[in-house]
């Protein structure tokens, strides 16, 4: 019957709603057991504008989120969870389906399965957790997918765009990736060197030491090798569709190592006031000693003489006294030689002993530390300071 009145045209179909609506539903079931969800989304959206029914578009949002279209479908539950003609069990139905859509959205959904079984997957350098059974939510936008067969050497590389609140769904076999318009990248050299390797910005998953190729799409590919000495190297290839470009991987070399200058030992400068000094010192020490002894002796000889009351026939009175003034002289001079000496040949042994950066104050410490005054007998008295 429903054959029959199809036959007879559009015109026939209008002529008789209810026949409309039950060939909709009777070709949008089949399409769904079929697995074409796009058309029989198409064919439940015709019949909800022949028959606005809050059952139909709960089926319709059932489609939508098989079809991974979760704006749609949060849309359309809503609208059933709102109606109030609607049965209370459906609208209690949708609105659990709400709480666990809802949270889908403002994200983009990923769902790729890839062949041969046991290859592996990574999201912008980063592998997912149970990617194979589940879903992947990602920030709406471009993201780098890296695929590998199980024990593979070869990372194949591709760029997806993912849109907010919508599933993507591949279905990816690796055997056919290096078909025209990708190209690939052949490494060799010292791929063990390598810490980290960049395409383009997105970090190449490890291993790398057995990596012998990427495949991606062509165009200018610019790749950054970073070293295990944290050394970078910056390569640009311009990747040709169908073809092959060559990166031969090579550690920079060290640079060798400048040799240390050498720095002559310092040697202490002589140190020539402290010498001059003390010879100057020991000199006017000696010299003013042996006048001060003289003139002490001769002066002890006359006192001795004229406290015994002993003649004195060899000189008149007259010589005695200069005899006496020359002693006294002979002493003071010497005195004064004496304590100059002793005072040069103490500073110089100071100097000598605080080093040749510190001779004036070494000199500003040196108070006269010997003095030597002669008596009014002719006696000398020695005075110490320390």
């Amino acid at each position: 019957m429903l054959a029959g009145g199809l036959g007879h045209g559009p015109d026939a179909a209008a002529a008789d709603p209810e026949d409309q609506v039950e060939r909709l539903m009777s070709e949008a079931g089949a399409a769904r057991k079929a697995g074409d969800l796009d058309k029989a989304v198409t064919l439940l959206e015709e019949l909800y504008k022949l028959k606005p029914m809050a059952v139909i578009l709960n089926n319709l949002g059932r489609l939508y989120v098989e079809l991974g279209w979760y704006a749609e479908a949060v849309a359309a539950y809503q609208k059933v969870a709102d109606d109030t003609e609607a049965d209370m069990k459906l609208r209690a139905l949708d609105t659990t389906r709400l709480v666990e859509l809802k949270p889908k959205l403002g994200r983009a959904w990923l769902k790729i399965a890839i062949h041969p079984d046991g290859s592996r997957l990574w999201i912008d350098g980063r592998e997912p957790e149970r990617w194979q059974a589940d879903e992947v939510g990602l920030a709406p936008g471009k993201h780098v997918l890296e695929m590998r067969e199980a024990k593979g050497n070869v990372a194949h590389l591709m760029e997806v765009s993912l849109p907010t609140d919508r599933r993507t769904t591949m279905n990816v076999d690796l055997k056919k990736l290096t078909a025209h318009p990708r190209g690939a990248i052949n490494l060799s050299g010292e791929r063990e060197a390598l810490k980290e390797l960049r395409l383009n910005g997105v970090v190449v998953a490890q291993p790398l030491a057995g990596l012998d190729k990427l495949t991606l799409p062509a165009g200018e590919a610019t790749l950054e090798l970073v070293f295990k000495d944290d050394k970078t190297v910056s390569e640009v290839l311009d990747v040709q569709p169908g073809e092959a470009s060559a990166l031969q991987i090579a550690a920079p070399k060290a640079l060798p190592k400048a040799p240390l200058p050498v720095v002559p030992e310092a040697v202490p400068e002589s140190n020539t006031l402290s010498w001059i000094l003390i010879g100057v010192g020991a000199a006017a020490a000696a010299a003013g000693g042996g006048l001060l002894i003289d003139g002490t002796m001769s002066s002890s000889k006359l006192n001795d003489a004229m406290a015994n009351q002993s003649p004195v026939t060899s000189f008149s009175q007259k010589e005695a006294q200069e005899l006496r003034e020359r002693a006294n002289l002979e002493g003071t001079v010497g005195l004064a030689a004496l304590s100059v000496g002793m005072v040069a040949l103490i500073m110089g042994m100071i100097v000598s002993l605080s080093g040749p950066s510190q001779p004036e104050a070494a000199i500003k410490q040196v108070e006269a530390p010997l003095s030597l005054a002669p008596g009014l007998d002719g006696s000398v008295r020695i005075r110490w300071r320390f």
